[in-house]
């Protein structure tokens, strides 16, 4: 363009280029089709990935460890392997421990669990205004 490309090429064939694209973004392309854009770096002497955007499928993103937000909002499906616990209080959860299996958990002790069959089972006193059947 205009010099506002970077392009990166091996043998002939663009495989990366960063530019200010015509809307002004800050823009780093991975213009081959089903290639990863891929994030590495050093932590103590070893090499390792950080992140992974996987363009085969539409940009999915795969991070080695955590991930810190103050504010955050998903859209459509969010898959969980495990639990969510609260931030400064380990043992304050609630998560899916097997299949079809939904538990919460406080002071460290699974206080609900609810099963395939939708039975719920309670550790402590179960409270209601109305009858619970």
């Amino acid at each position: 363009a205009d010099g506002a490309d970077i392009r990166f090429k091996d043998a002939g064939t663009e495989f990366g280029r960063i530019n200010n694209n015509s809307s002004g973004n800050f823009l780093f392309l991975s213009p081959i089709s089903d290639k990863d854009i891929i994030f590495k770096g050093n932590d103590g002497g070893s090499e390792f990935v950080a992140l992974t955007l996987d363009m085969s499928d539409a940009g999915y993103a795969t991070f080695n460890s955590g991930i810190s937000a103050t504010n955050t909002s998903f859209s459509g499906t969010m898959n969980i392997a495990g639990s969510i616990y609260h931030i400064g209080d380990a043992d304050t959860y609630f998560g899916f421990p097997g299949n079809d299996t939904f538990t919460v958990t406080t002071g460290g002790t699974t206080a609900l669990t609810i099963d395939s069959s939708q039975d719920a089972a309670f550790a402590g006193k179960a409270t209601s205004a109305t009858t619970i059947m």
